[in-house]
C-alpha cells in the first residue's frame, strides 16, 4: 500500500506540475528543470529494473497456468500489442484455447498416473511385510508395534504423520500431535489407521481411488500416496473444532467441485 500511495503521489505531483506550465509562460524546453517535476523525476525508481522485474512478474505468472508458453511468441505479442497491431485470436478466444490446453494436460497427466498407481501398488502388495486391507487399494507395513488402546472406526486418534508421492516427494507432515476424524478423512488413510495401537507405526500405500482420485487436491491428478503415521493416542476428541490435519486429509469426493489443474 505504502509503494502505491507512493507512486500514485509522484503522478500527482508530474499532474499538478502539468497543469501549473499549461497555465503559465514558461516554454517547453527544459521542463525537468522545474521544481515539482525535478524532484519528482529524483525519486522515481529506476525504469529499466522496474521494467526487468515487470517481466518477472510476467515470467511468474506464466508458470502458474501450468502451460509451457513459446517464451519468444509471448514476447513478440507484448510487442505487437504495444505497438497497436491486431492480436491472432480475441481475448476470449486465447482464454478459451488456454482452457483446452489446461484441460487436456490434465486428463493426460491423471490417465499417466492413474497407471502409475496400478503398477505400484500390485507391485508393492508382492513385498515383505506388506498387509492388504483392499486388494490393490490400500495396503500397510507395521514398522514398530505399539500395545496400548485400539483405534477404532469411530475415534479420533492423536496422531504424527508424514505424507509422501510415490517417488518420496513429502506433500505434507505434521508439525505436532495433531488428532484426526476417521468419519471426516480420506478413505485410505481411515481405513489403514484403524486397527492401529497406541504407540505402533505404519507406512499406509493408499491408490488414488481411495485418496484423492483426479481432483488432484494436494497432488496432481490420480496420485498414488504414502503415509508414514504414528499414533501417540487411539481417541482423543476435542469439544472445539478438529485440527488442520483432518482439512489436510479430506476425503476426495468434498474436493471434486473445485479440482486444481497443474
Amino acid at each position: 500500500m505504502k509503494k502505491n500511495r507512493f507512486i500514485e503521489l509522484i503522478a500527482l505531483s508530474l499532474i499538478a506540475s502539468t497543469c501549473c506550465w499549461a497555465n503559465s509562460d514558461k516554454p517547453l524546453e527544459n521542463l525537468e528543470e522545474i521544481e515539482p517535476v525535478k524532484a519528482a523525476l529524483q525519486l522515481a525508481p529506476d525504469l529499466s529494473q522496474v521494467s526487468k522485474a515487470f517481466g518477472h512478474v510476467i515470467g511468474k505468472n506464466l508458470t502458474l497456468v501450468g502451460i509451457e508458453f513459446d517464451v519468444t511468441q509471448v514476447l513478440q505479442g507484448i510487442q505487437e500489442s504495444v505497438e497497436g497491431k491486431a492480436a491472432p485470436l480475441s481475448e476470449d478466444a486465447c482464454i478459451a484455447a488456454i482452457t483446452k490446453i489446461q484441460e487436456t494436460k490434465f486428463q493426460a497427466t491423471a490417465a499417466v498416473n492413474l497407471e502409475k498407481a496400478n503398477l505400484f501398488m500390485e507391485k508393492n502388495s508382492q513385498q515383505s511385510g506388506i498387509v492388504e486391507i483392499e486388494k490393490n487399494k490400500v495396503q500397510y507395513k507395521i514398522e514398530k508395534k505399539g500395545d496400548g488402546l485400539v483405534v477404532k472406526q469411530d475415534s479420533t486418534p492423536l496422531v504424527r504423520y508424514t505424507g509422501k508421492f510415490i517417488d518420496g516427494k513429502i506433500f505434507t507432515t505434521s508439525t505436532e500431535e495433531e488428532r484426526v476424524s476417521l468419519q471426516e478423512t480420506m478413505a485410505g488413510f481411515a481405513k489403514g489407521i484403524e486397527g492401529m495401537c497406541e504407540g505402533e507405526k505404519r507406512t499406509l500405500y493408499i491408490h488414488p481411488d481411495r485418496a484423492f482420485g483426479e481432483s488432484g487436491y494436494l497432488a496432481e491428478p490420480n496420485a498414488a500416496l504414502i503415509f508414514d503415521i504414528e499414533v501417540i493416542k487411539a481417541d482423543a476428541p476435542e469439544e472445539s473444532d478438529l485440527s488442520s490435519a483432518t482439512e489436510a486429509l479430506l476425503d476426495s469426493e468434498s474436493m471434486l467441485d473445485t479440482p486444481i489443474v497443474h
